[in-house]
């Protein structure tokens, strides 16, 4: 979408837009990648990788991944902002690059206009915004599952008694408990 934009703009090829590939060179990104897999994603990937193995979850069965996704799309995207926040507070050191802002990312953000900042709004017609939704959004999922799984696993959570979870506890049982009750089926 980036390339497409700014290309009918002319401002640059959108080969000189975007680079491709690892961002070796630029240790604030790599920085982050690495404070959430140690804050969070490599937790859950070894989690996962248990449930695996342990027969609990197939990757190739439809219906697992479906189940997956709505007993613990809500914990991990709470997780997921928690981590956003954290890095968000968090000081930049100054740099040796005189063009590489230090601060806390929220207040650069918020309060651009206060420190240096260059604005690079480009503004773009209605039609292209369109355009670019209808090749490049995906819209989200409520839970991460489809609407028809969303609406099976609901049904059987309001016929069992049973709630959505709220830990990681939780979302294990349930899970395990709405594979039987669709096995069952």
């Amino acid at each position: 979408m980036h390339q497409m934009l700014i290309n009918q703009h002319g401002l640059v090829t959108s080969r000189e837009s975007f680079m491709f590939g690892k961002s070796t060179s630029n240790q604030r990104i790599e920085a982050w990648w690495g404070r959430l897999r140690q804050g969070c994603a490599d937790w859950w990937m070894e989690f996962f990788k248990d449930l695996r193995d342990s027969g609990l979850y197939c990757d190739d069965n439809i219906i697992h991944c479906e189940c997956l996704e709505f007993c613990f799309m809500d914990i991990i995207q709470s997780e997921l902002h928690r981590a956003a926040e954290e890095w968000n507070v968090h000081r930049i050191r100054p740099s040796s690059n005189a063009e590489s802002p230090s601060g806390k990312p929220d207040i650069l953000y918020f309060v651009s206009g206060l420190v240096y900042s260059q604005d690079y709004v480009i503004p773009i017609d209605v039609d292209e915004i369109e355009i670019a939704e209808d090749l490049c959004a995906v819209q989200p999922q409520a839970k991460g599952c489809s609407p028809y799984f969303k609406e099976l696993a609901e049904m059987i959570l309001d016929d069992e008694g049973m709630e959505a979870a709220a830990t990681v506890e939780e979302a294990s049982r349930l899970y395990i408990d709405l594979l039987d009750y669709i096995d069952a089926l």
